[in-house]
């Protein structure tokens, strides 16, 4: 996004040191060594996530001070973010005075400044004179001031069962046409969603009250965002990026009294199973031959994109535009999995001999003892969890 250019640089200064009153907590002397979160938001990215850190008050002359520190403050815990040792392009800031005008190549000009919050409250003073204490959670951000605002989820960390919908609660910081605080819900903001680096844009949007929900069907932890644009000028972003760590357990209420829970719990910690829209598990449901590859695929712990390279069908009964027909033609290539000439057969139950064979020609050597005709999803797990766990 191009940076606009304009004549706010004045009142962008005025609001640097104007923002708001400073907590008393930063008026006070802290130890030497201080436990605190760092994140740093870039204005359609975030920069550095949440990262924890040992902070201290190391020597800041190597980045342009020329007077000591009598405590750890933000600029330090900035430095140790940016795991920097000395002064370079990463980071461009007047080191005594503390006023951050560069970072990770997102400049402070025209109407964008760098603004820092540590617990959901922006000081007055520059983040090198600003001490920190243990437990701050400091945020630095990067925002358009005429149309900024920092935004924060009420909750900073949630822990919700796979397919459960829960809500998050998005509040805002920013300024009236008089330059007062103003502190309300941030409506219309849509949701993001990552892991592993990877982020999604979700169809979750918040409503007038700053309330938004969602649900996600893996378990796993996952870093929640929203992005939302001025009503003005659909290109600005108008909130900083806000933050909450979701984990997703895989305990489904279906499986309290069921034999293998703990092998359900582990495999679908994995990845490997999911529940319904209901968050549950359905244990004594039985496996279809089509659902069997696609487990065997995820086991494989394969690249999905080398699922495009499939585009024809060789069966009557699968059609290219159903789901499971890219993991069947796969696991005809790769597990020597069969149908009977003509059909796959994908609805069908899978029988133990038939599973064992797949995972056999897999690649994963196992055993099914199973009596009956058919394979249940608790079953299943039990038999995965013996094959992933056998070599730990």
């Amino acid at each position: 996004m191009k940076l606009k250019k304009g004549a706010g640089l004045v009142l962008a200064f005025f609001m640097l040191f104007s923002l708001f009153v400073l907590p008393a907590s930063a008026e006070e002397q802290v130890k030497d060594t201080v436990s605190v979160t760092v994140r740093v938001e870039g204005l359609e990215e975030t920069l550095v996530p949440e990262t924890k850190l040992e902070v201290e008050n190391f020597d800041l002359t190597p980045f342009g001070a020329t007077k000591e520190k009598e405590a750890a403050t933000a600029l330090h815990a900035l430095i140790d973010a940016l795991g920097l040792k000395e002064s370079d392009e990463s980071l461009e800031v007047n080191a005594d005075e503390g006023w951050i005008t560069s970072i990770l190549g997102y400049k402070s000009e025209g109407d964008f400044s760098w603004m820092f919050t540590v617990n959901d409250k922006m000081a007055d003073v520059a983040c090198a004179q600003y001490a920190i204490q243990d437990g701050d959670s400091i945020v630095f951000y990067y925002s358009d001031w005429t149309v900024g605002s920092y935004s924060y989820f009420t909750e900073s960390e949630k822990t919700v069962y796979a397919g459960e919908p829960f809500t998050l609660t998005l509040n805002g910081l920013g300024y009236d046409a008089e330059y007062n605080l103003v502190e309300a819900p941030v409506s219309g903001a849509t949701l993001l969603i990552s892991q592993d680096g990877a982020e999604e844009t979700t169809e979750a949007v918040t409503t007038e009250d700053g309330t938004a929900s969602l649900s996600i069907s893996n378990p796993g932890t996952y870093a929640i965002s929203a992005v939302r644009y001025s009503a003005d000028n659909a290109e600005k972003i108008d909130i900083s990026r806000p933050y909450c760590l979701v984990t997703v357990k895989s305990t489904f209420p279906d499986i309290a009294q069921e034999e293998y829970k703990d092998e359900i719990e582990y495999v679908s910690e994995k990845g490997i199973f999911v529940g319904d829209e209901n968050g549950n598990f359905n244990p004594d449901m039985t496996v279809t031959r089509e659902q069997a590859v696609k487990i065997l695929f995820s086991l494989n712990n394969t690249n999905p994109s080398v699922l495009d390279q499939y585009t024809e069908s060789n069966f009557a009964d699968v059609s290219m535009d159903h789901w499971s027909a890219k993991y069947i033609l796969w696991a005809v290539e790769n597990a020597d999995v069969v149908g009977d000439g003509v059909n796959f057969h994908p609805f069908l139950e899978v029988a133990p001999a038939d599973l064992q064979r797949m995972l056999n020609n897999a690649g994963f050597e196992c055993e099914i003892t199973l009596t009956g005709n058919t394979v249940t999803r608790a079953e299943f797990a039990h038999i995965l969890y013996g094959i992933m766990t056998s070599n730990i």
